[in-house]
């Protein structure tokens, strides 16, 4: 490990604060305090261990790989592509419940050690005892404010430490190589905690049994036939699959008059051009789609018609 990463960097702990879910909201007239819910996000920038877990999420990644793994939200398409649905069978959607917060870190931090000092799928940068401490110290010892008291995490992944989405994928990998593999199923993709496959009508849900009782902190919930996956819209077609982006009602671009730089504004159309590209069955009626929406937020139509995917 470099030996900036070793030493600490300042005293001050982490803070915790709130952000509104207001996706979970349409139409967002519907928004009232009481039903409104705050995702809590522990910040540990500049924290003595914030540059340490940035160094360990990298050093850990290839952990979190798996043949599941859905690399981005663009490539999931493509594993589509080849894909049939039969008659008796449906496509479903299985979604973790606070997946951070509720990584059983011990569980996590011993798998580690065995996949790095039993099965060498890592170099070793200490001792296994060593290591373990450092792992836990970074996750298990976070001190954060709140209210002018000081409070210390015991179990879960604070979302806003850089080496919690690592340490999560871990887990579902290790969950998916004790539940899932064993079933071999023939369509399984996962984005962090956002999983798709498919299953026979009406008929027992095996995969949804195992994914549920593998540990009493981890739960899944199950959507059947769902309209959507990440930022792609399916739409089934007889045996095969269509695609085009997917977009929150009520969502819109940025107005033309928002004191914003014109490069950020034509980012925005150049990005959604690339992304209709990569998910779109139909790219020309995306194109259509996507001029529309620009011009509704008042984008001048020569800036819309000069600005090119390529």
């Amino acid at each position: 490990m470099p030996n900036d990463k070793k030493r600490p960097t300042s005293n001050h702990p982490a803070f915790i604060y709130g952000t509104a879910k207001t996706h979970k909201f349409q139409p967002h007239e519907e928004i009232t305090g009481d039903k409104l819910k705050l995702r809590s996000i522990v910040s540990t920038v500049g924290t003595y261990y914030y540059e340490t877990a940035k160094y360990l999420a990298k050093f850990l990644a290839p952990l979190a790989e798996n043949n599941y793994n859905i690399k981005n939200t663009l490539d999931f398409p493509d594993r589509l592509s080849d894909m049939t649905l039969e008659e008796d069978e449906i496509i479903v959607s299985y979604d973790v419940s606070s997946l951070f917060t509720q990584v059983p870190l011990k569980e996590t931090v011993d798998f580690i050690i065995e996949q790095i000092y039993n099965h060498k799928r890592l170099p070793k940068i200490s001792s296994n005892l060593l290591f373990r401490r450092l792992l836990l110290k970074v996750c298990q010892g976070v001190v954060f404010s709140f209210n002018n008291r000081l409070y210390k995490q015991f179990d879960g992944c604070g979302m806003g430490n850089p080496l919690s989405p690592v340490l999560a994928n871990i887990f579902m990998t290790m969950l998916e190589a004790d539940t899932v593999t064993p079933l071999n199923p023939e369509c399984y993709y996962r984005y962090f905690d956002d999983i798709f496959s498919k299953k026979k009508k009406n008929k027992h849900d095996q995969l949804l049994v195992k994914l549920n009782s593998y540990h009493p902190n981890i739960l899944f919930t199950v959507e059947e036939n769902p309209d959507h996956f990440l930022d792609t819209a399916i739409h089934r077609t007889e045996n095969n699959f269509s695609f085009s982006v997917y977009t929150k009602p009520g969502k819109i671009p940025t107005n033309w008059k928002s004191e914003v730089p014109t490069s950020w504004k034509r980012n925005a159309i150049t990005g959604a051009l690339h992304r209709a590209k990569r998910i779109a069955t139909n790219f020309e009626n995306e194109v259509q789609i996507i001029r529309n929406k620009f011009q509704k937020s008042g984008y001048p139509r020569k800036f819309i018609e000069n600005t090119r995917l390529f």
